[in-house]
């Protein structure tokens, strides 16, 4: 024979209630989920690499800056053209018209700057009066628009050149000869420009060991200058680079540099279209 539970009165009741009591309730309306939306990504002639416009927070931190003067600051350049906002919006934040980067230039050069290259950065010529001028991806307007400027100036410059994408919209060979005998460094900025904090560490040393060894194979001497794509990296990709012989490497990191101690995490100043020659003097100090 099956034995029924038996439940007190009082705790019965009490249950009856409060079960009449919820059912008498609205019931809530659910919140409806957040749709997303995609967003179709405008194109540019030449198409630049997108990757670059984003400010990225890298996997390993840069250390703090101390107080105290600069060693020097490192601006980060990519177009030097004049680009339509609305037909190549992307395009145009990594553009510096050839007029604004002269009165650059002459702001710079009349404040008492002078202009060095990586390599010479990490050779000790330091300095709150020093400035690195670098240039990511090897557009073939740094040569026809932006080496007149710097001959014109006096001024040097580092070049990081993606080396799968030679030719094209990017510089020739025969113009990166030609810019390196002008006294521009060429600097390596991996074969194919990919995400390498995304990458195995045998991809990472094909991408990083890989385009070291073409430009200096094709254009002569040591390549000792790296930058970042997009600045990202990990821990493996700092191993990478120093392992590879490089010297120095550039992030997207804002500020100025104040320690050659951590030579492979630098940061620079990106120089935008919207920074007029004060501007830019301003941010230097």
């Amino acid at each position: 024979m099956r034995l029924t539970p038996l439940i007190p009165l009082s705790v019965a009741l009490l249950l009856g209630g409060f079960l009449s009591a919820r059912a008498s309730q609205p019931s809530r309306p659910k919140r409806p989920a957040a749709s997303a939306v995609a967003v179709a990504a405008p194109t540019a002639a030449p198409t630049p690499i997108v990757e670059a416009v984003i400010a990225v927070t890298p996997p390993v931190p840069s250390p703090t800056p101390p107080h105290g003067p600069s060693l020097a600051h490192i601006l980060m350049y990519h177009y030097i053209r004049v680009a339509n906002v609305q037909t190549d919006p992307l395009g145009y934040r990594l553009s510096v018209t050839p007029d604004l980067f002269d009165r650059q230039l002459a702001a710079l050069k009349g404040a008492g700057y002078h202009f060095i290259t990586m390599a010479q950065l990490m050779a000790g010529q330091t300095g709150s009066d020093k400035v690195v001028l670098t240039f990511d991806d090897g557009y073939e307007d740094f040569y026809t628009a932006a080496l007149p400027v710097l001959q014109k100036y006096g001024a040097t410059a580092t070049a990081y050149i993606i080396t799968n994408k030679i030719g094209g919209p990017y510089m020739t060979w025969d113009q990166l000869r030609q810019a390196k005998a002008d006294g521009v460094e060429i600097g390596a900025h991996t074969a194919d420009h990919l995400d390498l904090s995304k990458l195995s560490v045998s991809r990472q040393q094909a991408e990083i060991e890989g385009s070291k060894r073409v430009l200096e194979s094709n254009l002569g001497g040591p390549v000792t200058a790296f930058c970042y794509p997009s600045g990202r990296y990990d821990a493996d990709t700092l191993r990478l680079v120093r392992q590879d012989g490089f010297a120095s490497a550039t992030t997207t990191n804002p500020g100025a540099v104040y320690s050659l101690s951590q030579p492979f995490t630098l940061n620079r100043v990106r120089v935008t279209q919207q920074m007029g020659a004060d501007d830019l003097l301003r941010s230097l100090r």
